[in-house]
């Protein structure tokens, strides 16, 4: 949540600043500088997951993989260790992050906000956390 609201933050407060004049214009400047770009990186990088024709679609703004539901073979709970270095590229978004296991040796990182619907609607159930 703080990763939505953030930059929001940033680009309110430069917005209130702006029209006081003097200084307070140049803060408000950067803060609308700094916000804005922030706020619209966040906005594309939210993930979405949907259920279509028995394949999972994970998407993003600007990328989208597909995983046929048959191929998944374990779904695991990452542990907290494991979230500092997780790929840029995946498609977690969250501290709840459960790493996907498809085609063999192909993974994907996922966070849904309802875990237990996600993991009854793609069928698999959720394995012991890794150690």
């Amino acid at each position: 949540m703080q990763m939505v609201l953030f930059p929001g933050m940033w680009a309110l407060l430069g917005i209130v600043f702006v029209p006081l004049g003097g200084m307070q214009t140049i803060v408000g400047a950067i803060f609308l500088a700094a916000g804005f770009p922030l706020a619209i990186r966040t906005f594309l990088l939210v993930p979405r997951y949907v259920i279509v024709d028995e394949t999972l679609v994970i998407r993003r703004r600007t990328e989208k993989r597909r995983i046929r539901l048959a191929s998944i073979v374990s779904v695991r709970r990452r542990t907290c260790p494991d979230i500092l270095d997780l790929p840029s590229d995946d498609f977690a978004w969250g501290t709840n992050i459960l790493e996907i296991r498809y085609n063999g040796d192909s993974k994907v990182l996922v966070s849904p906000r309802d875990e237990d619907g996600f993991l009854a609607a793609i069928g698999q159930p959720l394995l012991a956390d890794t150690p």
